[in-house]
């Protein structure tokens, strides 16, 4: 009995140690986004046991490197039992000549720090040149499904900034999935996020990018670990980084709501197009492999300095008396002291309950002004006769603070009805749009000229240099049309056949927009090679100059001719050329020159001719004409 009371007494104290270190933990770390800069101790490691003993590689692509929100201090790779380790750019890869179990990993001791955009204003939708591989459909992120495609262009339809555009996106994925630990094991595609609207924080990620691809917007899968409030501890987590010019990469989280920054506990391990795998094993033989999953473990080693308010905020209520039950509008007003952009998280931290989320997201543009509301519902189960006062305190992100105080009875006459509250807010909350319809329009023939033989083709390029999407264009060339729709920052190629003509309009048009440009089309006759004529036809035996005639329809490049087999390279003949060539008569002693034409066309297409003429020969020795009786001989013969 004492030995059992002992043993229950020794799990009590062990299980007491146990939940006193992890309150200790959880309320070391409950204020870690309140910081600009953390010293992070990660390790990164995984166990492998193979049937037989093996050669055996296992390349790792969890691996932290240098950036603008993180500084790698220390980097050590391990195993065991030891292996040939070789770093590259995104991974480590440890070797092993026969081995049947290992241990290997890495541990880094990392500096982060938070950053924010800068103060480029980039117009929406952004003309994007680099980094378009992150632009374009992957395994999971198909942002060419047309659901996709047409929620990105109505998220952002009417904005004019791109950085407001992708914070809208970002704030869409976060209001409207629904966090669900269930499906943490296997990922969804983003068009399955967008129609079920569950997930964790790859589905949130996934999303997300889609969204920006959609749009032409350069978007990468970041891989890594982050502090969560929920679970009081670090975990492995996935969030995005978005290009834009002037910018470069910015970190946005859809799942904690941080967006065009995230906050210091998050360590970056691998920046890739899409959801990959962490670890790639390769072995000698038939070997079957017993892995674990890669575990990370993560603490604070140290924490530096916290942030400091960059925005200037004020709270005030709309009415600070009002009856019990009322739902009263609380305004926030946050000027942005900096000279860039300042995304902020909002959070009502004390007060009444609030309708919808305790937390809003602004975005404020170099020194702009903004406001944001929360409706707050105070209690109607009170006493009559007593008034009841409540605290309310506001914070944002960067460590912000501001507090007021409300009153409520049911003794007070003013009263706000939740249809009001709504009202007010919504009044006091329009959004400044400004629609653009800039379509680009640009037809040319397919080629810089047809033969008139030939299938006669252009093509139009159309894209949507506006922010919104241009719904049943109409494009016409002649009686031949095409319909379409043309999402932001997208191209569509039409091609057309068109007849022999020279001249040609496009017209695009729907209900808003009406656009038009000429297409020229160069038509040329067969090219039809002749030999006109030659001249003198008296020729000097030993030397004289001829000119040869040649006519064609249109351009004939590479000509060659041949005068009784002697052979000339004039280059190209286009309509009527005079060839000057040096000919000697004693090469025509039969008195006849047969002259043999041949060129190409612009597709390589060969055309000839062939003619012979009359020609006296002077100043013939007597030698020479003793042969040219021969000659003529044999002429008349054959």
């Amino acid at each position: 009995m004492i030995k059992k009371m002992k043993k229950i007494l020794l799990l009590f104290f062990l299980v007491l140690i146990f939940s006193l270190a992890f309150v200790g933990a959880a309320e070391e770390y409950k204020d870690i986004a309140e910081y600009e800069s953390l010293i992070i101790n990660l390790t990164i490691e995984s166990d492998v046991q193979l049937s037989t003993a093996s050669e055996f590689n296992a390349e790792m692509f969890l691996f932290p490197k240098d950036s603008n929100e993180q500084k790698i201090l220390l980097l050590n790779a391990f195993s065991n039992p030891p292996a040939s380790i070789k770093e590259k750019e995104n991974s480590v890869t440890y070797s092993w000549d026969s081995i049947s179990n290992a241990n290997f990993g890495l541990s880094a001791l990392i500096k982060t720090k938070v950053t924010f955009p800068g103060s480029a204003e980039i117009t929406f939708p952004p003309d994007i040149k680099e980094n378009l591989e992150y632009t374009k459909e992957s395994e999971n992120i198909d942002s060419a499904n047309n659901m996709i495609i047409e929620k990105a262009n109505e998220i952002t339809a009417g904005k004019t900034d791109a950085l407001e555009a992708i914070f809208a996106l970002a704030d869409f994925v976060n209001l409207n999935v629904e966090y669900d630990e269930s499906y943490a094991e296997a990922i969804k595609k983003a068009s399955w996020v967008l129609t079920n609207k569950k997930g964790v924080c790859d589905e949130y990620t996934i999303l997300f990018i889609a969204l920006c691809r959609a749009l032409g917007i350069p978007t990468r899968y970041v891989s890594g670990v982050a502090y969560s409030n929920v679970k009081k501890d670090f975990g492995n987590h996935a969030w995005a980084e978005v290009w834009l010019p002037q910018h470069g990469w910015i970190p946005f989280d859809a799942t904690y709501a941080q967006y065009g920054w995230v906050d210091a506990s998050h360590v970056a391990l691998a920046k890739t197009i899409d959801a990959t795998k962490s670890i790639i094993y390769t072995y000698v033989g038939s070997v079957t492999i017993e892995k674990k999953e890669i575990t990370t473990k993560t603490f604070v080693a140290n924490k530096l300095n916290k942030l400091e308010p960059k925005a200037e905020m004020e709270i005030k209520l709309l009415k600070d008396e009002v009856k019990a039950g009322s739902y009263v509008p609380l305004e926030i007003t946050l000027k942005n002291k900096q000279e860039n952009y300042l995304p902020l998280s909002v959070y009502l931290t004390k007060g009444p309950d609030v309708v919808g989320k305790n937390v809003k997201q602004v975005l404020l543009k170099p020194a702009q002004a903004k406001k944001t509301f929360f409706i707050l519902h105070t209690p109607d189960n009170v006493e009559e006769g007593f008034a009841y006062e409540t605290t309310i305190e506001i914070k944002t992100s960067d460590n912000n603070r501001a507090t007021t105080s409300l009153s409520y009875s049911k003794n007070y006459d003013y009263e706000f009805s939740l249809e009001n509250a709504k009202r007010i807010v919504d009044e006091l909350t329009i959004e400044e749009k400004e629609y653009s319809y800039d379509v680009i329009l640009e037809c040319q023939s397919t080629r810089p000229e047809f033969y008139i033989d030939e299938e006669v083709k252009a093509i139009c390029n159309i894209t949507n240099k506006g922010n919104v999407l241009l719904r049943n264009l109409e494009l016409c060339v002649k009686q031949n049309c095409t319909k379409f729709d043309l999402p932001i920052g997208t191209a569509e190629s039409k091609e057309f056949t068109l007849g022999n003509e020279t001249d040609y309009i496009a017209k695009l048009e729907n209900d808003l927009i009406s656009k038009s440009t000429y297409i020229g089309i160069n038509i040329l006759q067969k090219p039809d090679l002749y030999i006109v004529d030659i001249n003198p036809k008296e020729i000097n035996y030993s030397q004289n100059i001829v000119s040869v005639t040649a006519e064609t329809k249109s351009l004939c490049k590479d000509a060659t001719i041949k005068l009784n087999n002697i052979r000339f390279e004039i280059d190209d003949i286009n309509l009527r050329k005079v060839l000057s060539l040096s000919f000697a008569g004693k090469n025509a002693l039969g008195e006849k020159i047969k002259i043999k034409a041949k060129c190409y066309d612009l597709r390589g297409r060969e055309y000839e001719d062939e003619k012979e003429f009359d020609v006296q020969i002077k100043d013939i020795p007597f030698y020479a004409k003793i042969w040219q009786v021969f000659v003529k001989l044999f002429a008349r013969i054959f």
